[in-house]
C-alpha cells in the first residue's frame, strides 16, 4: 500500500497541533538548553557564532528582518520567552533616535553587522595584513573607514532618503570601481539611475532631486557608521585595494577575511556584545565567548 507524507506544518494544522511545540519536544539533548538566535541572513551567522561560548546557542537565518521579527513571535510563544533572541540590523533606526531598548530584541550598534564589526573593532588593519598587502602601502591605512564612508555619501543619503520616505525604489548598486582617489563621493555614473521605480508602490517614475537636496540640507553632517550600508563599505573598499596596491580583491575575499580574522576578542569591544552579555547575565545564562 502506497504511503502518503505530509509535513510538519500540513500534519499540525491537520490535528489541531502546534509544529513549535513538535519540534521542541524532538530537540536534540545537545540543543535542549541552548537560546535561539534570530539573524536576518545566513551571511550573519560566521560572525554572530563568535559572541558565543560552543553548543549554547543555535543560530537561526530567517532570511530578512521581517520573517525575524514574525519566527521571534512565534518562537517566544512555543520556546518560552527567556529562550529566543533577535538580533537585527540597525539600518537607519539610529540616524535620529536610537531604537527602543527591547529585552530579547539587539540592534547592530552602527548600520549593520559589518559596519559594527569594522568600526567597534581593529579589523581594517588585520584585513590588509592578511591579505598581504605591501607594507609600502600601508598609509592606505590611515583614514580608511572615513574615507570609504565620504565616498559612498551621496549614495548613502540617497539610499536613507528612500527609507525614510518609503519611495519604494528598487535600489541597484553604482560602479564601485571607480578609481577616484580624492575622497569625494562617487559621480562615475549617475546615481539616480540605480534607483528604479520597479514597485507598484513607488509613486516616482524619476528619483525626485530637488526632495532630496532639501532633505540633505535637513541632515547634515550625519552619522557616517549609521548611514553607510556595509555591503557597499566591502565593495568600495575592495575597489580601492584593488587599485591602489595591485591586490587582487573583491567584496567576497574580504568578508572571507574577516570572518576568519574576526574573533570573541573583537566581538567584546562592540555595543552589541555588552547588551546581549547583559540580558545573558539576567536570565542566568552563561553563553557569552
Amino acid at each position: 500500500m502506497e504511503q502518503s507524507f505530509s509535513s510538519l506544518e500540513r500534519y499540525s494544522d491537520e490535528h489541531a497541533l502546534n509544529a513549535g511545540i513538535i519540534l521542541l519536544s524532538h530537540k536534540t539533548p545537545k540543543k535542549i538548553n541552548t537560546v535561539i538566535v534570530l539573524v536576518e541572513g545566513e551571511d550573519d551567522e560566521p560572525i554572530i557564532s563568535k559572541f558565543f561560548l560552543p553548543d549554547t546557542v543555535d543560530i537561526q537565518p530567517c532570511l530578512g528582518c521581517g520573517k525575524v521579527i514574525k519566527k521571534l513571535v512565534k518562537e517566544r510563544k512555543t520556546e518560552g520567552k527567556d529562550d529566543v533572541i533577535a538580533i537585527l540590523d540597525s539600518d537607519f533606526r539610529n540616524m535620529k533616535i536610537a531604537p527602543d531598548p527591547n529585552s530579547y530584541i539587539f540592534y547592530t550598534d552602527y548600520h549593520d553587522l559589518e559596519m559594527t564589526i569594522i568600526v567597534g573593532g581593529s579589523l581594517a588593519g588585520l584585513v590588509h595584513r592578511s591579505m598581504n598587502i605591501p607594507y609600502q602601502k600601508k598609509t592606505l591605512l590611515n583614514g580608511l573607514i572615513n574615507r570609504v564612508e565620504t565616498e559612498l555619501f551621496e549614495y548613502s543619503m540617497m539610499k536613507w532618503y528612500n527609507s525614510n520616505n518609503r519611495l519604494f525604489f528598487t535600489i541597484y548598486d553604482p560602479d564601485f570601481q571607480d578609481k577616484r582617489t580624492h575622497s569625494q563621493p562617487l559621480l562615475a555614473v549617475n546615481l539616480t539611475s540605480c534607483f528604479k521605480p520597479e514597485s507598484p508602490k513607488c509613486k516616482h517614475c524619476s528619483f525626485p532631486l530637488p526632495a532630496f537636496n532639501n532633505f540633505c540640507k535637513k541632515n547634515q553632517k550625519p552619522d557616517l557608521h549609521q548611514l553607510t550600508n556595509g555591503h557597499d563599505f566591502l565593495c568600495r573598499w575592495a575597489a580601492i585595494i584593488k587599485h591602489e596596491t595591485g591586490v587582487q580583491s573583491n567584496e567576497a575575499i574580504i568578508r572571507e577575511n574577516i570572518e576568519i580574522l574576526f574573533n570573541a576578542s573583537i566581538a567584546r569591544k562592540t555595543g552589541l556584545y555588552k547588551r546581549i552579555s547583559k540580558w545573558a547575565t539576567n536570565h542566568g545564562r552563561v553563553m557569552m565567548a
